[in-house]
């Protein structure tokens, strides 16, 4: 499949450029804000934090965590950081590509990663990113033919419960993305949309029942917005 080889290629490139930029810039990413503050609590309480209930998003501190075990420097542990973001979107990145062969998911992945990207990259430590990686890491699974009902029943639990975890506003790309897919595709799935059902449930039951401070705030500060904001779109700045 030359084009799945050539996206491949592309994705390794890009990546190899954001590696580089990331050690270059590491302390923009890494010692700003909540990074900064996640290094500190490393540090000081020798393991790594799981923040305002997002344990996915944790993922990102295992590299700096074993730079830490080894006694690495701050600099090094925040080079490790400011890189780990990076290699975990290749991680998944080569998931797309390579195992699930699917060369327009692992495209609508880099766009993803750099077409929306301007500051943002500064701010790297935004849950959303990696939660939008893997809601297409979830497209992948439904769209792979080699799968079979086990484990793609499987694979489909452990992605979803991911997404589950990672942001709360996940819910809305997710929904997007496997609707537009079935309409792309001309017919509805039954699996897809029991798939959205559960899921919007779960959803509903988390916030319902383990919320935190955080999200708490923030979801008022979302229907805040969204009331004022309702009717005059166009105002929004």
């Amino acid at each position: 499949m030359p084009f799945n080889r050539f996206v491949l290629g592309l994705g390794v490139f890009i990546f190899l450029l954001l590696s580089v930029v990331a050690l270059v810039y590491f302390k923009e990413r890494a010692l700003l804000l909540d990074n900064a503050f996640q290094i500190f609590l490393m540090i000081s309480d020798e393991r790594i934090e799981i923040m305002a209930q997002r344990w996915p998003a944790a993922i990102h501190r295992v590299l700096p965590y074993v730079l830490m075990l080894f006694g690495a420097s701050l600099p090094i542990l925040a080079k490790g950081f400011s890189i780990s973001y990076i290699l975990w979107q290749l991680i998944l990145f080569l998931v797309i590509v390579h195992r699930f062969r699917n060369p327009w998911l692992g495209l609508l992945q880099l766009a993803v990663l750099l077409l929306a990207t301007s500051d943002g990259f500064f701010w790297c430590n935004s849950e959303q990113v990696l939660g939008l990686s893997m809601v297409i890491l979830l497209l992948a699974v439904f769209q792979a033919d080699d799968l079979g009902k086990v484990r793609r029943f499987v694979l489909l639990t452990a992605v979803g419960l991911v997404v589950l975890f990672t942001h709360p506003l996940l819910i809305l790309p997710l929904i997007f993305v496997l609707v537009c897919d079935q309409v792309l595709e001309g017919h509805f799935k039954i699996e897809k949309n029991i798939f959205l059902i559960v899921f919007t449930f779960l959803w509903y039951l988390k916030r319902a029942l383990i919320p935190n401070w955080y999200d708490r705030m923030k979801g008022r500060d979302f229907e805040n917005n969204l009331e004022f904001y309702l009717h005059q779109w166009w105002e929004i700045p």
